[in-house]
C-alpha cells in the first residue's frame, strides 16, 4: 500500500509529464487551469531528443475535445547538452462550453538511426472554463422596466413622441431596403456563375487535388491558398486584401462586420502563409493539411451562407 501510495504521488506531481525513458521525451503543460469561457489558453507540448532522432509533426487537429485552436505558433528548436534537442510546439485554444473540459492527450511520432520509428503521447489535462456570471450573480433576476410617469395636459410631447415613433418607423423600413440591397450584391453571381465563396471554393478544391503538401512544396501550397482567399475577401467585402498585412487585414475585416469564426479561419491561414514565406518556419505537411481544411470549410459556410441569402431575397414579393 504504501509503495502504491508513493507511485500515485510521484504520478501527480508530474502533471503532463509523459513517461518516456529512451531518446526521445514528450511532455505538455498549459499556461492556466481556469479560464473564463472564450478566453485563450496556451497548450505547450515538448520534445526532448538525442542525437539522430527526429520527430514529426504532433498533427494537432482543429478541435481538442471542447476546445478550438485559435492560433499555431511556429516551433521552436533548441539545443541542449549532451548533443539534446528540444522542440516545442505551442497552441492558442479556447472552449466555449462551462464546465471541467479535458484535453486529450497529444501522440507525437518520432524516428531514428537504422530506421527505427515509434510514437509517445503527452498527458491529458482538465481545464475548468468558467461563466462570465459571477457565482453570487442571480442571471434570472432581472427586473422589468418601469413605465414612464404621464405627465397630463403636454399633448405637445405626446405629438414629439408620435413623430419619433414615426421616424424609428421609416428608419427601420430604410434599414431593411438596404439590407436587401446588400444582399442581391453580395448575392449575385459573376459572369462565370459563381459567387466570390463559390469561387474560392472550387480554387480550394483544385489545390487540394494537386497535393502539394504531401509534395513538399509548402510556399507554393500558402501561396496559392493565401491568393485564394485575399481575392475572395476582396470580391465579397469590396476591401483591398492584396495590399494589407493579415493583421491589418483582421482589423479591417472586423470593421466590415466579417463572422468571427470566418474572419479568425482566414487571418491563422494568412498567418501561417506569411511564416512560412518569410520566415522559413520549418512546415509539417499536417500543418498545411489542416489550414487547407479550414480554409474549405470557413469557404463551405460563407457558400451555403450566400445561398441561403439570395434565396430569401429571391422570395421578397
Amino acid at each position: 500500500m504504501r509503495t502504491l501510495f508513493a507511485a500515485l504521488v510521484l504520478t501527480l506531481a508530474l502533471g503532463g509529464a509523459a513517461s518516456a525513458d529512451g531518446p526521445v521525451t514528450v511532455s505538455s503543460t498549459v499556461d492556466r487551469e481556469v479560464i473564463t469561457i472564450g478566453d485563450p489558453v496556451v497548450l505547450a507540448v515538448t520534445v526532448e531528443l538525442a542525437h539522430g532522432w527526429t520527430v514529426a509533426d504532433p498533427g494537432v487537429p482543429r478541435a481538442l475535445g471542447e476546445f478550438e485552436v485559435l492560433e499555431t505558433e511556429p516551433a521552436q528548436q533548441t539545443r541542449l547538452n549532451g548533443g539534446l534537442t528540444r522542440l516545442v510546439f505551442r497552441y492558442r485554444l479556447s472552449a466555449y462550453r462551462v464546465g471541467e473540459q479535458a484535453l486529450p492527450p497529444i501522440e507525437v511520432s518520432f524516428t531514428g538511426p537504422g530506421g527505427a520509428a515509434g510514437t509517445a503521447s503527452t498527458a491529458a489535462h482538465v481545464v475548468r472554463v468558467q461563466s462570465v456570471i459571477l457565482p453570487e450573480e442571480n442571471a434570472a433576476d432581472v427586473k422589468p422596466l418601469k413605465p414612464q410617469l404621464p405627465v397630463p395636459g403636454l399633448l405637445a410631447s405626446e405629438l414629439m413622441r408620435l413623430v419619433f415613433a414615426a421616424s424609428g418607423a421609416i428608419a427601420v423600413v430604410l434599414l431593411v431596403i438596404a439590407v436587401l440591397w446588400f444582399f442581391r450584391r453580395r448575392g449575385a453571381p459573376a459572369l462565370d456563375g459563381l459567387t466570390p465563396a463559390q469561387r474560392a471554393l472550387a480554387e480550394l478544391e483544385k489545390l487540394a487535388g494537386l497535393q502539394l503538401a504531401e509534395k513538399g512544396r509548402f510556399s507554393e501550397h500558402y501561396e496559392r491558398m493565401t491568393a485564394i482567399l485575399r481575392t475572395y475577401v476582396a470580391e465579397q467585402y469590396r476591401l483591398p486584401a492584396g495590399e494589407r498585412t493579415p493583421r491589418e487585414l483582421r482589423v479591417e475585416m472586423e470593421r466590415a462586420g466579417v463572422d468571427p469564426q470566418q474572419r479568425a479561419a482566414i487571418f491563422e491561414i494568412l498567418h501561417e502563409g506569411e511564416v512560412v514565406r518569410f520566415h522559413s518556419g520549418r512546415t509539417y505537411p499536417a500543418h498545411a493539411r489542416n489550414a487547407l481544411g479550414s480554409a474549405l470549410s470557413a469557404m463551405q459556410r460563407a457558400a451555403a451562407s450566400e445561398q441561403y441569402a439570395v434565396a430569401t431575397v429571391r422570395a421578397e414579393p
